[in-house]
């Protein structure tokens, strides 16, 4: 499983979890075809779990935007207790590879 935290604290607040999990972020794009998950994260907390659809570049240089589809609550399950049990820290960060 991989996946990649967005931070979103920012963002949720004006706008969908969709649009602020999907944004334009600072990534390398050849980097991201290999992840098959973004989540949203708040203060550490995870706000939105998604799947990967595609990632392609944004208007501005070095950024990407993904197509995300909603995960299931299997899906969602499996992220938690992957997470969990990885012992990550999803605290202090803008963009995560995990």
């Amino acid at each position: 499983m991989k996946i990649i935290a967005v931070n979103i604290s920012k963002q949720y607040k004006n706008e969908t979890l969709l649009n602020a999990t999907r944004r334009a972020w600072i990534l390398d794009i050849n980097k991201c075809k290999d992840f098959d998950y973004v989540i949203g994260v708040v203060i550490g907390d995870i706000f939105s779990y998604f799947r990967k659809v595609n990632v392609m570049p944004d208007r501005e240089i070095r950024r990407v935007c993904f197509d995300l589809e909603k995960c299931s609550n299997d899906e969602e399950l499996e992220i938690r207790n992957y997470i969990s049990s990885h012992n990550i820290k999803l605290r202090g960060f803008v963009t995560k590879y995990i």
